[in-house]
């Protein structure tokens, strides 16, 4: 029996007998299904439940409301019904939610396509609708007013342009902050759009921004706060990592990295929400003995398989 090289794998011969070359099996980011041209109806099921919640908040649920003489019910809210204002009053959780489905949807939206595809499908599918808003909300206050406070004719134009917040003016209605929150998450992926959607540029995209995130708040850099935009970001990387799970299945890299969008989320949270720190040190406790211990090993493992397969990614 001999053998020669074929540049990928060996020919065994033997008398009487050829054994074909087994074909080597490609990384998993390279075999993953597209599954595109598929509409994803739990993430419009999800959507519909934060864009209710958001609802329900701001008017059932918001300080504002729960005061006497307030514009909506008069009396406060916690008064007239306490348990709907016991709920809504953590409705504004559902404004993290849709930055989570933005990262998912724009990567899954992006893939394939060109910064100029990019940006055309987000400026169709954001200025139309806000713009109808601008001037609807403008002629209400026109016509009500005292409802709410009516802006000079220049803001209002202004806001027109969805740029508003950069120039410190106000907004026609304040809910339209997280516009300016979703642009830049846009801006910083137009760089990995321009440079092309892989697997691995997408993670390296989500471990750099989320170590900016990281340093933001401590370097007091205006500029750098402005772009890298820590109190959002982690809920932006959460999408994208869910939506490489999705694409190309998990593996630990994918799921550490969502472990630690949540980790650091939830401090943003914690800043909104009083806790009993009692809790959380017994649960950190709890947390070390039975999780961090046992986990050790396995984790070491399956971050070395992680890596190995990121490195076998060359394209997507």
């Amino acid at each position: 029996m001999r053998g020669f090289d074929t540049g990928h794998t060996t020919l065994l011969r033997a008398p009487g007998a050829i054994r074909l070359p087994s074909q080597p099996l490609p990384p998993p980011a390279e075999t993953a299904p597209a599954r595109e041209g598929r509409r994803l109806y739990v993430i419009d099921g999800v959507r519909l439940l934060a864009a209710l919640l958001v609802a329900v908040h701001h008017y059932t649920g918001t300080d504002r409301l729960d005061r006497a003489g307030n514009p909506v019910w008069d009396r406060p809210v916690s008064e007239i019904m306490p348990t709907v204002f016991h709920f809504s009053a953590y409705g504004w959780i559902g404004v993290e939610i849709f930055f989570v489905i933005s990262g998912f949807v724009i990567c899954m939206s992006c893939w394939s396509r060109t910064p100029r595809q990019f940006f055309v499908s987000r400026v169709i599918r954001l200025y139309p609708a806000y713009w109808f808003a601008v001037v609807f909300t403008t002629a209400v206050v026109v016509a009500l007013p005292g409802v709410w406070e009516r802006l000079r004719m220049r803001d209002v134009l202004l806001n027109l342009t969805m740029l508003q917040s950069g120039s410190a003016s106000p907004h026609v209605d304040g809910v339209h902050w997280t516009l300016w929150t979703e642009l830049r998450f846009y801006l910083l992926f137009l760089v990995v759009v321009a440079m092309g959607l892989t697997y691995r540029r997408v993670v390296v995209f989500c471990c750099v921004w989320g170590t900016a995130a990281m340093l933001a708040p401590i370097s007091e850099l205006r500029l750098m706060i402005l772009i890298v935009n820590p109190v959002a970001a982690w809920f932006f990387i959460a999408g994208l990592v869910l939506y490489l799970m999705y694409r190309f299945g998990q593996d630990l890299l994918l799921w550490g990295m969502l472990t630690m969008s949540w980790l650091m989320a939830q401090v943003e949270l914690g800043r909104r929400i009083e806790s009993v720190i009692a809790v959380f040190l017994v649960l950190s406790w709890l947390v070390h003995r039975c999780v961090e211990r046992p986990a050790t090993l396995p984790l070491k493992r399956g971050l070395d398989t992680s890596f190995a397969r990121l490195r076998n990614a060359t394209r997507a």
